[in-house]
């Protein structure tokens, strides 16, 4: 080469050189920085085809980043180099690199040069002539080379920072879409309680905008009868005492009412956990504090409907009561004086009709007060052959008077001392003995009594009251212990009653741990049959059983109307005698008793006092409970019969004031309540005024002359 050629040459070279100078650095895309440079090397060149690789270290592997002309982006070297021979294939950019950073391979379809990108990757040039660069020419594009790796470097780190800050955009706006579409607010507020961030829930629940309110206290927007309450739930935590808190405030709204909300509170720290404030959620519970105040409402309407139910039945019950107190009383004084036969009869069907009017009463409301959960039993320890024998003889003149034979048999396993409620039992007995004696015609009813388990002092014991009656028809039969339900309920039926008695007796018996039910043949009669668990008590024996043991002997069939009869007159005449020896004890009593007596129902005060003063008490009456305080302050009592229904002062007031007097002057004389009041707190109620017994009217003249008895001896 002449040296004219060769100046050309190197003129050439630095013309190449300093145009690709030019290029290197002009842009901080990545891709438009790629092309300027390799447009002028392949024009300059000849070269067919280039392309840059990079990896994440020399070694690979390195995936194809930018081509000239572009094709197949993202490919693996390998791939790329698949079609050459196997030499080729297994060349990477560390052998260049050892080799003086440079590979010429003569091939069939030209020649490949690599050329290193400090620690990027490669530069790939191909061209189909034998040789593309001169050694010389390689030297020079040595610091070329190094100059667009910086460059590649750069565009690289600003792709990078492009990608970055775009994917930082993204996460943004899908939380900012996360945060504007839950129903709940989302809040941040400082260490002073200022709103620093609110989503747009804000808005939708409270009706204020955001930008208003962000800025502001979180308590000027808290409801003005709520705001001590969100100060005290705050205070522990910007002091820092508790982390977190959830609380129920009412928060205002534009329109000038409330939303009720649930707001829970957490600590908010930054990035290098520094405490910043706090953060947490707000939940529109408005609703839910509406259905709970209708529930409220509601519960209150309905317990107030059932306090004036209950206090319907109080009233109801005082109100029949008294005037039947008065029916059944003088009744029983008619019947004592000298009457002619059909005065007796029509004395007799009066106290029949009364007592039938009692029983009805106290159904109702043994099923009210059932209904309505206040129901108790009462444990007591008693004899139970002569409580199965005196429940028969209550019976035996009703049967005698219908030629029914009444039959009582008793297993001789059934124990003598048991624990159960013997008021509740004895009513479930009366109620299915009644009903049979009621459904039968002619035949028999027997009561059958036996001890099926013992284990531990606990008994199980079976009753079934069989009778030969009606029966009860097979659609009655799932009917026949729901409220109301009859066996006979038409319009023309020939039996009375609530039918509740048999609803009744169910409820008892599983309350005393029993079951009940039956079994029935129309026109053949039934079978009604119950158990109940009971606690057997040894603790008395045979020699401590009551004088009157000649009666547990069981009434059997053969001549039963004659000696049911015998039995009815013996039991009426041991009563007379023991009213008349009563009643002569009485009279002979030196010391007479002085009882006062408070009512305001003109026949019942003279039922009283006629009942007191026939056996031997001294008897002195007031009309209201203003005039007993009074008199018990004037005069000396050895009793006080106290109504608790009357006016000017009722009986439980009056009571009250009469024990704060006696306390201030240290006397005491006990009182006894004696009213129609006969619901479930009465009692209770009677006990709490000072009171020290407990009488219902109508009165049993045998109960009230034994607790009279009792309650002056023991107090």
């Amino acid at each position: 080469m002449n040296k004219s050629n060769h100046l050309s040459t190197i003129l050439q070279d630095i013309s190449l050189l300093y145009e690709l100078s030019l290029n290197i650095g002009n842009s901080l895309e990545f891709k438009k920085e790629c092309s300027s440079f390799l447009k002028v090397l392949m024009s300059r060149k000849n070269l067919s085809y280039a392309s840059i690789w990079l990896g994440e270290d020399n070694n690979g592997p390195h995936k194809l980043a930018y081509a000239y002309p572009e094709y197949f982006i993202g490919q693996s070297v390998t791939d790329d180099l698949a079609h050459l021979n196997q030499q080729v294939i297994t060349v990477s950019v560390q052998e260049a690199k050892e080799n003086g950073w440079l590979h010429e391979y003569d091939i069939h379809e030209g020649t490949i040069v690599l050329f290193p990108l400090n620690d990027l990757g490669f530069l790939k040039l191909h061209s189909y002539s034998s040789t593309v660069f001169t050694t010389k020419e390689l030297k020079q594009l040595e610091k070329v080379m190094l100059k667009f790796s910086i460059a590649l470097k750069g565009c690289l780190s600003f792709e990078k920072q492009k990608i970055e800050a775009m994917e930082r955009r993204l996460a943004e706006e899908r939380y900012r879409l996360v945060v504007n579409s839950v129903r709940e607010i989302i809040f941040q507020i400082d260490l002073e309680g200022v709103w620093t961030f609110l989503n747009a829930s804000w808005k939708k629940i409270t009706g204020f905008p955001v930008a208003q309110t962000i800025g502001q206290n979180f308590l000027s927007y808290i409801y003005e009868d709520d705001v001590l309450k969100a100060q005290q739930l705050f205070a522990p935590l910007k002091e820092g005492t508790e982390t977190e808190c959830k609380t129920e405030v009412r928060y205002c709204h534009a329109d000038g009412g409330y939303r009720w909300v649930e707001a829970y509170v957490t600590l908010a720290h930054n990035s290098v956990g520094e405490w910043i404030g706090f953060t947490g959620t707000i939940h529109d519970i408005t609703d839910r504090k509406v259905y709970e105040q209708q529930l409220t409402t509601a519960k209150e309407e309905a317990e107030k409907a059932n306090r004036l139910k209950s206090q319907f039945l109080a009233n109801m019950s005082h109100e029949i009561r008294t005037p039947l107190n008065g029916i059944i009383g003088f009744t029983e004084f008619l019947q004592s004086t000298d009457l002619n036969e059909e005065q007796l009869e029509y004395v007799n069907i009066v106290k029949d009709s009364s007592n039938s009017l009692l029983i009805l009463i106290n159904d109702i409301l043994d099923f009210s007060k059932i209904e309505a959960g206040k129901f108790e039993l009462l444990k007591t320890r008693f004899h139970l052959p002569t409580f199965i024998l005196n429940v028969t003889q209550t019976f035996t003149a009703e049967a005698a008077k219908k030629g029914i034979e009444l039959i009582l048999e008793m297993d001789k396993s059934v124990p003598e001392y048991i624990q159960s409620d013997e008021k509740r039992l004895r009513q479930v007995l009366n109620n299915l003995v009644g009903n049979a004696l009621k459904f039968t015609e002619e035949g028999s009813v027997v009561i059958h009594v036996v001890r099926s388990t013992e284990i531990n002092g606990k008994a199980e014991l079976l009753f079934v009251v069989e009778d030969t009656g009606i029966g009860i028809e097979a659609e009655m039969q799932e009917e026949i212990f729901k409220p109301f339900i009859q066996v006979d309920g038409s319009s023309t039926r020939k039996y009375g009653g609530t039918g509740l008695g048999l609803t009744i007796s169910r409820k008892l018996v599983e309350e005393m741990g029993g079951e009940i039910s039956f079994t029935s043949n129309i026109g053949k009669g039934s079978s009604f049959w119950f158990y109940i668990d009971v606690a057997v008590d040894s603790s008395m024996n045979q020699d401590e059983l009551p004088s009157n043991t000649f009666i547990y002997k069981p009434l059997r069939s053969t001549g039963v109307k004659k000696e049911l009869l015998k039995d009815v007159v013996a039991v009426e005449q041991d009563q007379h005698k023991k009213r008349a020896g009563f009643k002569e004890e009485a009279n002979l009593r030196q010391d007479q008793k002085r009882i006062l007596v408070a009512e305001d129902n003109e026949v019942n005060l003279n039922l009283v006092k006629k009942i007191l003063e026939k056996y031997g008490y001294a008897v002195t009456v007031v009309r209201n409970g203003e005039d007993a305080v009074q008199m018990m302050q004037s005069e000396t009592f050895d009793l006080v019969l106290m109504d608790v229904q009357m006016p000017v002062l009722d009986g439980l007031r009056a009571t009250t004031q009469i024990r704060t007097w006696e306390k201030e002057n240290q006397s005491y004389t006990p009182i006894i309540a004696l009213t129609a009041h006969a619901l479930q707190g009465d009692r209770e109620r009677c006990f709490s005024a000072g009171m020290d017994s407990y009488v219902s009217k109508p009165l049993n003249v045998k109960k009230l002359l034994e607790e009279i008895e009792r309650i002056t001896v023991t107090c």
